[in-house]
Parts: C-alpha cells; structure tokens; sequence
C-alpha cells in the first residue's frame, strides 16, 4: 500500500523549500563516502526512514569536513516502486552506485524498478548523469 497523498505533498515541499520538515522525522545512516577526485567535495550514499514513507536510498553531496545530517538530500531521493516486494526491495535500495567521472562530474547507476522521488542533473558546478541497470537475479552476490 502506497503512503498518502499528503505524505508526498510534505516530502515534496520539504525537498523544495525545507517548509513543514520539522514534521517529517528521519533516521539516517550513512553507507558510503566517495571522495570526488580533486579531493574539493565527497558524495554521500545513504539509508532515510521517515515517519511519513518507505525506506530510501539518498545521495548528497558534501564539502569533505562536512558530516551527513539529518537535513535531506540534495542530490538523490529514490525508494522501489510499488510492485516490488520483500526482498527484491532491499535489493532496489542497495543497487545504487555512483563513481567520479571528472572532478565535476558523477555517474549514478540504479535499478530499473526504483521510484525517483527527486533527483538533480547540476548542484554546485558539478554534472551528474543518471542510468538505470537491470535487476540483478540469481543467488549470487
């Protein structure tokens, strides 16, 4: 069962304005740190649960003394799509994988069955290009 409506309009205006978030309680734990090549900003790949959704995977990028907080991500929001259950939604949320092409550009790959709730293509002077890959099957890891 997908959350309601209303839980998308806060999620939304809070990506956009940073309105209503004091609301929308989210625990987040980091997974993964890549430093960009020139050592000038960090890509930060995370997990999000807020009180009002479905789990995340969240990307932001970061100046590298900075710590993730729990302000929300400027770069990336997705989750898995409604037709994804179980275990195939774990794997949906853990598919993300992003590398440094350039010092001012990134490369994110993810499942073809995620659900973007917000993503950029341009933050800071940097360029990022997005791709959907096929959902891994089989029992190997």
């Amino acid at each position: 069962m997908s959350p309601p409506l209303n839980s998308w309009l806060i999620a939304a205006l809070c990506v956009s304005v940073g309105a209503a978030c004091d609301r929308v309680a989210c625990s987040v734990d980091g997974r993964e740190e890549v430093p960009s090549p020139d050592g000038r900003w960090k890509a930060v790949v995370f997990s999000r649960n807020c009180t009002l959704g479905r789990e995340q995977t969240a990307v932001s990028i970061l100046e590298p003394s900075r710590q993730l907080g729990s302000e929300d991500p400027n770069l990336l929001i997705m989750t898995y799509a409604d037709t994804v259950l179980g275990e195939q939604a774990d794997a949906v949320l853990e598919s993300l994988s992003l590398r440094w092409t350039t010092d001012s550009s990134i490369s994110i790959e993810y499942d073809a069955r995620a659900m973007i709730y917000y993503q950029v293509t341009r933050l800071w002077g940097l360029v990022v290009t997005y791709a959907t890959v096929a959902p891994k099957t089989g029992g190997g890891s």
